[in-house]
């Protein structure tokens, strides 16, 4: 299985959700519009980083662009849904500072030596803010709904992944081992199945409320 042609339908599922976002849009809650555009910006993200790939030989600056983006999109999607909103401003301000120090002092060119932990960061950092959100419902002991909380794990799923499988990235880029095809791919399919999965909540959301106007 060759992964470099296995990685296209990253795009096309990402398209696939920002079309089925920009149709339903009007009928997007606030939560589902900052997950179209978490769509979108992967959308471009990805696109950007094959055109680099493939005029200039490396993308991997886009890891601190990818990385702070994340981390804005959902601290803003955990700031609208948490009671304590300055812990999510901190925990922004942290990892934003953090990931720009990174961006200002790391060789992007040396690959060997290149070793960014923004994406790790970023991930930490937004499991943090699941946990927070869980803690919060356990406090107020809300009858959590299985619909509503899926998202939630799933987000906590993904980026716990991301946290333990991007943590060597050095070895991930540098190393020549077959063992490393397999990582990548593991890490490929996660990423399918977190793309398919909000697009599928965008979809159910919008479509929900479109038939029902004052659907939640």
């Amino acid at each position: 299985m060759n992964l470099q042609i296995l990685t296209y339908t990253s795009p096309l599922l990402l398209l696939t959700g920002v079309v089925l976002g920009a149709y339903y849009y009007k009928s997007l809650g606030s939560s589902y519009r900052l997950l179209l555009l978490y769509l979108i910006g992967n959308l471009i993200i990805d696109v950007v980083s094959r055109f680099l790939g493939e005029f200039i030989g490396n993308n991997l600056i886009l890891l601190s662009v990818l990385s702070v983006f994340e981390l804005l999109v959902f601290s803003k999607f955990y700031f609208d849904l948490i009671n304590r909103k300055r812990l999510v401003v901190v925990l922004a301000t942290i990892g934003s500072t953090y990931i720009f120090f990174e961006f200002a002092h790391i060789d992007a060119n040396a690959t060997t030596s290149f070793q960014p932990y923004a994406k790790v960061v970023t991930s930490f950092l937004i499991v943090i803010l699941v946990l927070v959100y869980f803690i919060e419902q356990i406090k107020r002991e809300d009858s959590m709904v299985e619909k509503k909380t899926q998202i939630h794990h799933m987000i906590l799923g993904y980026f716990t992944l991301e946290l333990i499988l991007l943590l060597p990235i050095n070895f991930l880029i540098n190393s020549k081992s077959d063992f490393i095809f397999y990582i990548w791919f593991l890490h490929l399919m996660v990423l399918l199945i977190f793309y398919f999965y909000i697009t599928y909540c965008i979809w159910m959301n919008g479509k929900s409320r479109k038939q029902l106007p004052c659907g939640l």
